[in-house]
């Protein structure tokens, strides 16, 4: 009878001691989940080299070699925590591409074009698919160019572009629309977009805004801002990706004036990238930018692309 007592006690303290380490365990993974943050980041770098090699070429014609570079960083910053009205996304995209004819001469800039995008948005309910959001655009270049766009000041002149010369602000509150699977449309009646530059020696020497009239101040200079006339917006983006092996990030943006039709003075960007995951984040990733604007006749959206081996880091 002793020993039978002994062994129920022993059972009770050991089935005791399990239920307190479970209820701990339970504890832990709930904190661990609430403590867990909502951010979601990625960064990639891409990087591609190219030498070319003409032998008895003919006159007038490319040079003799060259050497091409091209880098790309892809970036994003998204705030997503679950059960959360408000949802924050931000992207980063930056292209530069690099050229030099020969050993002798200057390297030349043929891309250098930063994009972000920011978009704050709040549901109307936890869950839903509506939100009242509020989108930036910006764009702007990096390096400082000079005379035929060299990375050197050969004739003493100043340079004619760098960081935020030129640069365009683009501030659109509207509606957005989630389906969940990477699709999103925002619309938005009341779009105010600035551009300009930041030096006075570069909006002095009108390379970017000579279409628009009374910039010459009192002073002599050069406005280095103006205010485009306000009007609507339109957003669509897809964002997917499939398996392990692609992903792909789509978005278009058109904005228009209301004073006129889309067709007479609207402008259309095209952001599209597509990674191809080969191992370990390492792969290849394509880039394409489309920018058109509706007042050109005819119409020939510029284009650019780029493919590049990159790596991507995401967390």
């Amino acid at each position: 009878m002793k020993t039978t007592l002994q062994i129920l006690l022993l059972s009770l303290l050991t089935f005791r001691i399990l239920a307190q380490s479970d209820s701990v365990k339970v504890e832990k993974e709930k904190v661990e989940e609430e403590v867990t943050p909502a951010w979601e980041k990625s960064f990639g770098l891409g990087l591609s080299l190219s030498h070319t090699l003409n032998v008895n070429p003919p006159a007038n014609s490319a040079p003799k070699e060259g050497f091409g570079s091209t880098v790309s960083i892809d970036a994003t910053l998204n705030y997503i925590k679950e059960k959360s009205r408000f949802t924050m996304r931000n992207d980063l995209s930056w292209t530069m591409a690099l050229y030099k004819a020969n050993g002798q001469s200057p390297t030349q800039s043929t891309s250098d074009i930063l994009l972000t995008n920011h978009d704050f948005s709040l549901s109307f309910k936890k869950g839903g698919n509506w939100y009242i959001n509020t989108i930036f655009n910006t764009e702007t270049s990096v390096l400082s160019l000079f005379e035929n766009n060299y990375l050197r000041d050969q004739n003493i002149l100043g340079p004619i572009q760098s960081f935020l010369n030129p640069y365009a602000v683009t501030i659109n509150p509207g509606i957005k629309y989630e389906t969940g699977k990477g699709l999103g449309i925002s619309i938005s009646p009341y779009v105010l977009k600035i551009r300009g530059v930041t030096s006075q020696a570069i909006a002095d020497k009108d390379i970017f805004f000579q279409d628009k009239d009374n910039r010459i101040l009192s002073d002599g200079h050069y406005k280095k801002s103006f205010q485009e006339p306000l009007g609507a917006g339109l957003q669509i983006w897809y964002t997917k990706k499939f398996g392990k092996w692609i992903s792909i990030n789509y978005k278009i943006i058109a904005n228009s004036n209301y004073l006129e039709s889309i067709f007479k003075n609207g402008t259309i960007t095209g952001q599209f990238t597509t990674n191809l995951f080969v191992y370990k984040g390492f792969g290849i990733t394509h880039k394409g930018l489309l920018k058109g604007n509706f007042a050109q006749s005819p119409f020939k959206p510029f284009y650019n692309q780029v493919i590049v081996l990159s790596y991507k880091f995401a967390k």
